[in-house]
This record gives C-alpha cells, sequence and structure tokens, in this order.
C-alpha cells in the first residue's frame, strides 16, 4: 500500500468507502474496530458487490395522453 493509509470504522457504509476511494484515488481502505486493524476493502470487492446485487432494469416511461411521458 501507498501513503497515506485511510482508515474507516466498520460500521461505516459501503458508500463511503467507495467516496473515499475515487476522492483519494486509491484502491485499498482499511477497517477498524476501535483503533484495530480488522479488514482491507478493495476496489475489485466494491465491483463484486455491484454485480452481485445488480438491479432488474425497469420498463421506460410509457406515453401519457397529451404527448407527455409518465415514470
Amino acid at each position: 500500500m501507498t501513503s497515506p493509509v485511510y482508515m474507516l470504522p466498520e460500521y461505516n457504509d459501503v458508500h463511503v468507502v467507495a467516496c473515499v476511494m475515487r476522492k483519494h484515488r486509491v484502491h485499498h481502505v482499511v477497517v477498524s474496530k476501535e483503533k484495530r486493524v480488522i479488514g482491507l476493502i478493495s476496489s475489485f470487492d466494491l465491483l463484486k458487490l455491484v454485480e452481485d446485487h445488480r438491479s432488474v432494469m425497469k420498463n421506460g416511461p410509457t406515453e401519457r395522453r397529451g404527448g407527455r411521458t409518465q415514470g
């Protein structure tokens, strides 16, 4: 890993980890609990999470009377 090392508490949401990675252009974030290292999250972990939880594509908006779309 490069310096500085970014560390986040275990209770943070995944989107916080993604924001830190993107903002600081890093691919790994250390996860801590009470100032002790308990894990490491990589950008590949986030990609796997997205892949495993991809949503089903919704139908596009439908046209209503009057030429406006509903959606």
